[in-house]
């Protein structure tokens, strides 16, 4: 992740992190969209351990590649054609 949970949540509108949560739950990530759907109501807000919690979830972007093949390859007509 480039900056971290709180980055994300600071950068993004609600339309946009309400569209990422979504994502991620779509590719069966539903630990992160419950991440970043608490980031943005938090009140005293612990960003390193919100980084951990992803971190521990997604390692590293070869995951995310990883996730979104097997998720093609079972449903590929869900994505467009070009």
């Amino acid at each position: 992740m480039n900056g971290g949970v709180q980055h994300a949540v600071e950068a993004l509108s609600e339309d946009e992190l309400r569209t990422a949560a979504a994502g991620f739950h779509f590719f069966q990530l539903p630990e992160v969209a419950t991440l970043l759907e608490h980031a943005t109501s938090v009140l005293s807000i612990d960003e390193a351990a919100q980084d951990r919690q992803y971190a521990a979830i997604i390692p590293d972007d070869s995951f995310l590649f990883d996730r979104f093949a097997a998720v093609f390859a079972q449903s590929s007509n869900l994505f467009a054609q070009t």
